[in-house]
């Protein structure tokens, strides 16, 4: 676990494959407080016992949602993502240029959030467009 402001490491743990879900609670119960702590983690964890752990501990999430979840994928990808303001944002560097267009809805606006997975506060779609300079 990595604090960014002050770019810490507050805990790791070495890992198999194999492990690698089972390790996320553990992990973080090496910490004692997680209260009003976000925690970010890639798609694998995308889980209901992590968000519910989380939640129990009294930290928030931020989870990436890929088609690993093919269920709740089709799901946030159906709400009415068009009728939602859009903030874009422009980035260049590295030789390429990045455009990220992200939409927030309300959790509370969708119904059935709760049956889709746990303890969800906001959803978010970000669409990222990327064009390399050498290549186009």
């Amino acid at each position: 676990m990595f604090e960014h402001r002050h770019r810490l490491v507050l805990t790791q743990r070495a890992i198999s494959d194999s492990d690698e879900i089972a390790a996320f609670t553990a992990t973080l119960d090496t910490l004692p407080n997680l209260r009003e702590v976000l925690i970010t983690a890639d798609a694998l964890h995308t889980q209901r016992e992590h968000a519910n752990y989380l939640h129990r501990r009294g930290a928030h999430y931020l989870f990436t949602v890929n088609r690993n979840r093919p269920t709740l994928h089709a799901a946030l990808a159906a709400l009415p993502w068009a009728a939602v303001d859009r903030q874009l944002r422009r980035q260049f560097g590295h030789g390429r240029r990045e455009t990220r267009s992200i939409a927030v809805l309300a959790a509370a606006s969708v119904l059935g959030i709760e049956a889709l997975f746990p303890h969800a506060a906001q959803v978010i779609r970000v669409i990222c467009t990327r064009i390399d300079r050498a290549t186009g």
